[in-house]
C-alpha cells in the first residue's frame, strides 16, 4: 500500500512518463501517515523506479522567498549521494526529478503546475532546450482545478484537508490521515519524546560529547548553514530552513544554538 501511494501520487503529477514500479524508496514522514493540515510536517520522499531515475517529493507550507536555493541545494545532495560514484564518468549520471507541492502559489502566476526548464539566452524554442536530465516542477496546492485530471483534482483536495470522493484512489489515503489526525495527544507525545532526544544529542555534540552518528548529523547542519549563509540569507530563513530540511527533527531552539556558533 505505501508503494502504491507513491506510485499515485507520482503519476498524478507526471503522467506522461507511466512509472509502474518503484525500486527504492525512503521518506522521513510516510505518505500515508501525513498530516497535510499541519504546518510542521511536510512529505518528504526519495524514490528510485525501475528506470534508475530518482524524485524527491517535498511539502513546502513555508513561503520563505528562496525555492530556487533550495532547488539547487537538493540537486546537488541528489547527484553527490545518490548518483553517481566516485570514479563514474558525468554520462552515467542519473536523471533526477524534484517536486515541490506547494501550500501557496510559488511565483504568483495562478498555474497549477510550474515546470523549470533550461535555456540559452534568445535561444527560448523547445528543440533548443537544454536536456541535462534534471526537472523540477512545483504544484500550486491554491491553483483553480477546473482543467485538472480527476486525479490531480482529488491530490490537491488531499494537500488542501478537503473531502476526496469514495470512489478516489486518494480516499483511503485520506482516511489514514484522518486516523492518524485522530490522535493528537499521542502524536505530540512521540514527537515531543524524539524531539527531547534530539535536543540532548545536539547539545551533547555541541559540548563535544558525542562522536559517530549523531556527530556526522550535526556536521551536516553545520555544512547545511554555512550554504545558506554564503547565499546572504538572513538567520530565521535559514533556521526555519534547516528546521524543515530535518523534517522538524530539530527544535528552533536548538538549530539557533549552532547557528549563533557559526555567525
Amino acid at each position: 500500500m505505501y508503494k502504491d501511494n507513491i506510485l499515485l501520487v507520482l503519476n498524478t503529477i507526471l503522467p506522461t512518463l507511466h512509472i509502474k514500479n518503484i525500486k527504492y524508496a525512503t521518506t522521513q514522514k510516510q505518505i500515508n501517515s501525513v498530516d497535510f493540515h499541519s504546518k510542521d510536517v511536510r512529505l518528504d520522499l526519495q524514490v528510485e523506479d525501475e528506470k534508475g531515475k530518482i524524485y524527491d517529493v517535498e511539502m513546502q507550507t513555508s513561503k520563505n522567498g528562496y525555492l530556487p536555493q533550495r532547488v539547487r541545494y537538493y540537486q546537488s545532495k541528489i547527484d553527490s549521494k545518490l548518483t553517481l560514484d566516485k570514479n563514474e564518468s558525468y554520462d552515467k549520471l542519473r536523471d533526477s526529478i524534484i517536486i515541490f507541492i506547494c501550500t501557496f502559489d510559488p511565483f504568483g502566476y495562478g498555474d497549477l503546475q510550474y515546470e523549470r526548464q533550461i535555456y540559452l539566452k534568445g535561444h527560448l524554442k523547445e528543440e533548443e532546450r537544454i536536456i541535462d536530465g534534471s526537472d523540477v516542477y512545483f504544484i500550486n496546492a491554491t491553483a483553480n482545478t477546473n482543467n485538472a485530471s480527476s486525479m490531480m483534482k482529488d491530490l490537491i483536495k488531499l494537500v488542501n484537508n478537503k473531502q476526496v470522493d469514495k470512489n478516489s484512489k486518494y480516499y483511503s489515503m485520506q482516511e489514514r490521515v484522518r486516523e492518524i489526525n485522530a490522535d493528537p495527544e499521542r502524536r505530540a507525545k512521540i514527537m515531543s519524546l524524539e524531539e527531547k532526544i534530539r535536543d540532548r544529542e545536539v547539545t551533547a555534540r555541541l559540548e563535544g560529547k558525542v562522536e559517530g552518528k549523531a556527530e556526522g548529523k550535526i556536521e551536516d547542519i553545520y555544512s547545511l548553514i554555512k550554504r545558506l549563509k554564503k547565499l546572504n540569507i538572513d538567520s530565521e530563513t535559514i533556521a526555519s530552513s534547516v528546521h524543515e530540511d530535518y523534517d522538524s527533527e530539530l527544535p528552533l531552539s536548538t538549530i539557533n544554538k549552532i547557528l549563533d556558533k557559526e555567525l
